[in-house]
């Protein structure tokens, strides 16, 4: 009796760990931006931190990021890093045949607290009545915590893991076909090299690419026109992407000279965001205004 007591006594506690845990990490994601969550969204969540435990994951220290470029992957060639604004940065593998077979999803963070919170959101899609199985209880040891998605046959789907605060998913594009990627090598592969990278000595933002300056030459100019942009950033970007926002339209190329200009199409306000990908795997982002009047 005193033994079933105590081990109530010791879910009760868990429980209770876990509800803080959750608590802390959505808070910190919400102050940072990096989660403006709606009731349903963070319900799942919720329900995804107790399923997996997530107050019992250990913590590694943060990290000055991750080379995306410098992944590998034997036996396969990887494209150009993709940059979505508002999720994570993404890189293809394609096999000889150019047929894309791998898919990298990227996050890097300010915080160990916040990458948790992106791992969280994977497991929370995952739509199954069972918890996906963690990748030490398979014989991988990646990240400060991993799972795997399975597919038909035994073979793996994805591998997702969090190592400080950087959050890694390993997805194949069909795992039915073959060769089959040798998944568990890959993974172990990049989580090598997110150890590869200094820790942070402190608490405070990383290293990352900045946008130093962001503006149209002119505030106003009639549609049709070309009006350049000024642009400066901290360091050569991985990837970059401009998003045209507003009732008027345009798009952003680059003259022959380098210089970014944008091209107005249609009249009204045009609130131009420039999206940047840092070599480590930050990001930052711009925006600049300007009105385009009826030519």
């Amino acid at each position: 009796m005193k033994n079933n007591r105590r081990q109530k006594t010791i879910h009760r506690s868990l429980a209770g760990r876990i509800a803080g845990a959750l608590l802390a990490l959505l808070l910190v994601a919400a102050a940072a931006g990096a989660a403006e969550l709606p009731g349903l969204a963070t319900k799942r969540l919720a329900e995804a931190a107790v399923r997996y435990e997530a107050a019992a994951w250990p913590s590694g220290p943060a990290r000055t990021g991750l080379p995306l470029m410098a992944i590998t992957a034997d036996g396969y060639v990887g494209g150009p890093a993709e940059l979505l604004p508002g999720a994570q940065v993404l890189r293809r593998f394609a096999d000889d045949e150019g047929v894309e077979r791998l898919l990298v999803e990227l996050s890097v963070r300010h915080t160990a607290a916040e990458a948790r919170t992106v791992l969280l959101e994977y497991l929370a899609s995952v739509n199954s009545p069972h918890p996906v199985p963690e990748a030490s209880g398979l014989g991988l040891a990646v990240g400060d915590a991993g799972y795997v998605g399975r597919a038909p046959g035994k073979r793996i789907a994805w591998i997702a893991f969090v190592r400080g605060n950087v959050t890694v998913r390993l997805v194949c594009l069909d795992p039915q076909a073959d060769p089959h990627p040798e998944m568990a090598a890959i993974a172990a592969g990049i989580d090598r090299l997110v150890l590869e990278q200094p820790a942070r000595a402190d608490a405070g933002p990383g290293p990352r690419i900045a946008i130093t300056a962001l503006a149209c030459s002119r505030r106003q100019c009639v549609a049709g026109e070309v009006v350049p942009l000024q642009l400066r950033l901290s360091a050569e970007p991985a990837a970059m992407r401009w998003v045209v926002g507003g009732p008027g339209q345009g798009y952003v190329e680059r003259d022959d000279h380098g210089v970014w200009q944008l091209h107005t199409t249609k009249h009204g306000a045009i609130d131009l965001q420039c999206h940047v990908l840092g070599p480590n795997g930050y990001t930052d982002s711009g925006t600049t205004h300007i009105e385009v009047e009826v030519k």
